[in-house]
């Protein structure tokens, strides 16, 4: 992220910044921005059983700035977060839906934007599980 955000900084304009971007994006056209330890967390405040539970924060910032300039509260939600982790009954994914945060602002252009990108969040969940 580091040479990504290196990168980003210096590009010249728009179509340059776009281009930067979808060469760094996977095939469903999202980035890992992010990603923290919370079982490593839990771990050493004494949680017993090796807990382990992982925070990613993703998505991809033309998304995002397409929602934002529809709404700009949306850029409070993106990226994403998706919670992976492993309880008694098995592994768990967590996620809330960007539908559900931008609903509130009922702007239609910004909901269809949203939808869009759940689905490739929850794609990316079902392949992952």
């Amino acid at each position: 992220m580091t040479q990504f955000a290196t990168r980003l900084g210096a590009v010249a304009d728009y179509q340059e910044m776009e281009n930067l971007i979808r060469d760094s994006v996977s095939p469903i056209g999202l980035m890992e921005f992010m990603r923290l330890d919370h079982g490593a967390v839990l771990a050493k405040a004494g949680v017993t059983g090796s807990p382990k539970s992982v925070r990613i924060i993703m998505g991809n910032p033309l998304i995002m700035q397409s929602m934002t300039r529809l709404v700009p509260d949306a850029g409070s939600y993106a990226p994403v977060t998706v919670l992976i982790d492993e309880r008694c009954d098995g592994v768990h994914l967590s996620y809330n839906e960007m539908t559900s945060y931008l609903s509130l602002y009922q702007n239609v252009e910004a909901s269809a934007i949203a939808r869009d990108l759940d689905e490739k969040i929850k794609a990316l969940l079902r392949e992952a599980a």
